[in-house]
């Protein structure tokens, strides 16, 4: 949990002093000097300087998802990230990286709309750590042993990985309009992209240079050298001038097509627990009001309809999470049914989508109290350094301005027009309802790659 600061031009950033390898504990923070600058080449850079730091960190967030590599090879987007790793310039071993860096502690993730790379390391080492990692960014080999590497690796977490979660977001994804970039299948396997050939090796070479550019990236550091000698150093490694053609963001396209509206889908249970998953299109989380929303939901059902829930021996959780990106708004409600709750599922579902629809009547009379308590779960939360300048990066890039989400959440004010825009979508047939159950259902289809089985019931009852 995180709050909001809106500072104008300038960015307040709030950190603690932590011994090595130790998270942060979020509410104990101190802010650090900071500056956030402009290269020349259009790269945008916040630098943190704590002196009293014995770890540094640095992360770096471009526009480069999983949706935009090519659209006959799914998850190639994925695949190239890896080969990133995989032999430099300066550092041509596929292994020079991994040799460095101590297990854990250097890391990329290709999300729908964002790539991003970090790194966390003893202080002692962060210049050596920074020189390599503007030579993985900026001069990647692209070998074809790299090459053929990556696409190995990409399997084999496809494979790794092919959990109960992942076949219900499948199931996700074959139900929504498969002209919306989130309906691409983002992990990748051999099925999806095939194996190595010369031809992927040039789509490798060609993504890059469209999207690797200073102009299409946010660098963030965290170190204990003076903002000065941060501010010299970051000059001298990624002030080259580099010319690309990156993507502007993508014009809004409906997450559903008005056949899947409403849409109520029951999905086989694997080793997990029955559960409801209730999808709403929200805008995107690009300001503090469009984060903060949601989050006031949550607390709203929390103490409207779970409990309630609870106590009639029916869902044994609920909470809202939010599956989005820079483009498309997704909160997804999800509530853990009881062996009892599974067999009275809509008796579930019609209890909390009115719970949602008295959200607008009854916010100004919870807010107050739904902030006392997102502070009181904020105090205790902890993160990794290098996480921690992870989200810094992803907001400052999909934000697009010197924003970034912090402490002080609740401060934001929400207008009366920001409330009857979040609630025209939660109030709207803009929703699908996944039942994963163990009840026998008689299924009549499977996700792709991950052969979820599923049956789409149609049109869910509306509530009054």
């Amino acid at each position: 949990m995180k709050k909001a600061i809106r500072v104008g031009s300038l960015i307040f950033i709030f950190v603690l002093n932590f011994a090595t390898d130790a998270k942060i504990l979020l509410s104990e923070v101190l802010i650090q000097q900071h500056a956030y600058f402009e290269l020349d080449n259009k790269l945008k850079v916040l630098a943190i300087s704590d002196s009293t730091t014995k770890e540094s960190a640095a992360s770096v967030s471009l526009v480069f998802g999983q949706a935009d590599g090519p659209f006959e090879y799914p998850g190639l987007a994925h695949a190239h990230e890896h080969a990133m790793f995989l032999g430099s310039r300066n550092f041509p071993n596929s292994d020079d990286w991994r040799r460095f860096f101590k297990p854990n502690t250097a890391n990329a993730s290709t999300l729908t709309d964002l790539t991003r790379y970090h790194f966390k390391i003893e202080s002692e080492h962060f210049d050596a750590a920074l020189t390599r990692f503007h030579d993985l960014l900026f001069n990647p080999l692209f070998t074809p042993q790299g090459v053929k590497q990556s696409l190995q690796e990409v399997d084999d977490e496809f494979h790794r990985k092919n959990s109960d979660w992942r076949k219900l977001l499948s199931v996700m994804q074959a139900n929504i309009n498969p002209a919306h970039h989130l309906s691409v299948f983002g992990t990748g396997n051999y099925e999806s992209f095939g194996e190595y050939s010369e031809a992927k090796r040039q789509l490798y070479i060609d993504l890059h240079k469209q999207y690797y550019v200073p102009e299409n990236m946010v660098l963030v550091v965290y170190h204990s050298a003076s903002l000065e000698v941060l501010k010299g150093q970051i000059k001298r490694l990624f002030g080259e001038q580099m010319a690309g053609t990156f993507s502007l963001p993508r014009k809004h396209v409906p997450l559903l097509l008005s056949s899947q509206q409403r849409n109520y889908i029951k999905v086989a249970k694997g080793k997990g627990k029955p559960s409801l998953d209730i999808r709403f299109e929200i805008p995107p989380r690009t300001n503090p009001v469009n984060s903060l929303l949601p989050e006031l939901l949550h607390h709203y059902l929390d103490i409207s309809v779970a409990e309630t829930l609870k106590q009639a021996g029916l869902i044994s959780n609920l909470s809202i999470a939010y599956q989005g990106d820079m483009y498309t708004g997704i909160m997804d409600i999800y509530i853990q049914l009881t062996t009892l709750g599974d067999n009275n599922s809509q008796q579930v579902i019609k209890r909390v989508l009115k719970a949602i629809r008295s959200f607008q009547n009854d916010f100004r009379a919870t807010q107050v109290k739904a902030c006392d308590s997102l502070n009181q779960r904020f105090r205790g939360q902890r993160q990794e350094i290098w996480d921690w300048l992870g989200d810094i990066s992803n907001q400052l890039r999909s934000w697009q301005h010197e924003h970034y989400i912090v402490i002080d959440y609740c401060k934001t004010e929400v207008s009366e027009s920001d409330l009857e825009n979040f609630a025209s979508y939660i109030k709207s047939n803009q929703y699908q309802i996944f039942h994963v159950t163990g009840s026998e259902f008689k299924a009549d289809s499977k996700s792709k790659y991950y052969h979820a089985a599923y049956q789409k019931f149609g049109l869910f009852l509306e509530v009054p």
